[in-house]
C-alpha cells in the first residue's frame, strides 16, 4: 500500500479511520506528505480521529453524500 500512496496520481483522499483493526494513520501521513487533502470516515466521529488529523474534516459513518460533499468543499479550500 505504501509504493501505491506514494505514486498514485488523486486529488483527494477519503479513509476509512480503521481497516480490519488496523489505523489508517501510516497511510494518512503519506499522503498528508504528498499535501493531498484527506477526509476521514469513521464511527466514531472526530474523537476517532488520530490526534494528528483531527483538524481534517470527518464523516461519521454513516453518512449522506450531502455530508460527502460538503467535507470535500472543506477539504479542498486553499
Amino acid at each position: 500500500m505504501e509504493d501505491e500512496t506514494k505514486s498514485a496520481d488523486f486529488d483527494l483522499a477519503v479513509l476509512d479511520v480503521n481497516i480490519a483493526g488496523q489505523l489508517i494513520t501510516p497511510v494518512a501521513e503519506l499522503i498528508a506528505a504528498r499535501r493531498r487533502p484527506i477526509i476521514f470516515a469513521t464511527g466514531y466521529g472526530v474523537s476517532g480521529l488520530p490526534e494528528a488529523f483531527r483538524d481534517r474534516p470527518a464523516l461519521r459513518k454513516p453518512f449522506m453524500i450531502e455530508g460527502l460533499k460538503a467535507a470535500i468543499e472543506l477539504a479542498v479550500q486553499p
